[in-house]
C-alpha cells in the first residue's frame, strides 16, 4: 500500500483512510465537491480493505514518509462494536507517524443526525440513530451506505456548531473517564477534519449566561437577558487584556442572535462602548421582542473564534 520512490507535489494532501463504507462515501463526495474548486490541498480519500481502527492507524502510517511535513493522515472510525480504542489512539501518537483522528460514538450516524438536531442521546447501537434520522424531518429513507455530503451540505455549519455543542455538554461525562472520548457516549469531533476541507476557519465555542469565556486576552459575559417594553435587553460584561482597545457601537456586527431557521436579529446600543486595555466594562445590547425564543442564541465573534450561548431569559412585565 506504501508509496514508492519520492515525487515532486504541488500542493500538500490530507489522506483519509475509513473503517467503513458510509464514511469513505461521504468523503469521496466531499473530496468530488471541493475539487470543482480551485483548492489548496489535495484530498486522497484511500480505500484499505482494513475494518478496525488499529489497523486503520497502521494502514495511515505506511503512508507517511519523511518528506511529508505539510500533509496531514487522518483515520476515521466509531466505537460501534469494537474494543481495542486505547491502543488505536496510543498508536496513533507514534512519534513521525502521527495520525489524526476523527471519532464517533456510538457511530458516524450521530455526526449526520447533528446536521439536524442538538442531540446527546446515549443511543446504544447504531441502528436506533438510524432510526431517528429515518423520519420526513430528517433523511427519510437514510440507510447504510448511500450518505453522501452533496446531501448534507447546506446543513454543514449547523453540524458543526451542534457537535461543538456535542462535547460542551460532554465535558463532565469526559472528566469522570480521564479524557478518554473512546468511553463516553455520545461524541464526535469529525467536524474537526470537516472543517478543515471546507476552509471553515472559525472556531465555535459554547458557553451558558452568568459563564466567562476568556478568547486569548479578552474575557466576555452574557450576565442576563430579560425581557420588557418591547425589546429583549442583555447584558454584557466585558474584560480587555489585550493590547488593543475594543470598541463596541451599532456598526460592528459583533453581536448578534440567531433563531432555528437561521434568521438574524442586529442589535442596538445605546452609546459606543471603548475599553481600553485593563478596563473591564458592562453595557446592555437591545434586541426586538421578536427575537425572544426559547430557540434563539447568542452570538459574539472575535477573530476567528464564534461564542454561541442558548438563550435563557425572563420576563419583567
Amino acid at each position: 500500500m506504501g508509496r514508492k520512490g519520492k515525487r515532486r507535489k504541488l500542493k500538500p494532501y490530507i489522506l483519509i483512510v475509513c473503517e467503513g463504507k458510509t464514511e469513505e462515501i461521504y468523503f469521496k463526495s466531499i473530496k468530488e465537491e471541493i475539487e470543482r474548486s480551485d483548492c489548496a490541498i489535495n484530498i486522497i480519500v484511500k480505500e484499505t480493505g482494513k475494518s478496525t481502527a488499529v489497523e486503520l492507524i497502521e494502514a495511515a502510517q505506511s503512508e507517511i514518509t519523511q518528506d511529508d511535513k505539510n500533509d496531514q493522515y487522518w483515520a476515521v472510525f466509531d466505537k460501534n462494536g469494537y474494543t481495542k480504542h486505547e491502543e488505536a489512539f496510543k498508536i496513533a501518537q507514534k512519534r513521525g507517524k502521527k495520525v489524526n483522528i476523527a471519532f464517533s460514538s456510538i457511530c458516524f450516524e450521530h455526526w449526520i443526525l447533528l446536521h439536524y438536531e442538538q442531540n446527546k442521546t446515549p443511543f446504544p447501537k447504531c441502528k436506533d440513530v438510524i432510526d431517528h434520522l429515518d423520519n420526513p424531518a430528517y433523511y427519510p429513507g437514510y440507510e447504510k451506505p448511500i450518505v453522501t455530503y452533496h446531501n448534507l451540505k447546506d446543513k454543514t455549519e449547523r453540524a458543526i456548531k451542534n457537535a461543538a455543542w456535542l462535547r460542551y455538554n460532554m465535558q463532565d461525562e469526559l472528566k469522570q473517564n480521564d479524557g478518554k472520548i473512546y468511553k463516553i457516549n455520545p461524541y464526535t469531533d469529525v467536524d474537526k477534519l470537516i472543517s478543515i476541507l471546507i476552509s471553515y476557519d472559525r472556531e465555535i465555542i459554547w458557553g451558558k449566561i452568568g459563564e466567562f469565556v476568556l478568547f486569548e486576552d479578552l474575557r466576555i459575559k452574557f450576565e442576563k437577558c430579560e425581557e420588557h417594553h418591547n425589546d429583549l435587553s442583555v447584558g454584557i460584561i466585558i474584560e480587555n487584556n489585550t493590547s488593543n482597545t475594543y470598541i463596541e457601537n451599532n456598526n460592528t456586527k459583533n453581536f448578534y442572535l440567531t433563531d432555528n431557521t437561521g434568521q438574524h436579529f442586529n442589535f442596538i446600543l445605546k452609546e459606543s462602548v471603548i475599553i481600553a486595555n485593563g478596563e473591564t466594562k458592562k453595557f446592555e445590547l437591545i434586541f426586538p421582542e421578536s427575537a425572544a425564543s426559547n430557540d434563539a442564541i447568542l452570538n459574539f465573534q472575535f477573530k476567528n473564534y464564534v461564542l454561541l450561548v442558548k438563550l435563557e431569559y425572563k420576563d419583567t412585565e
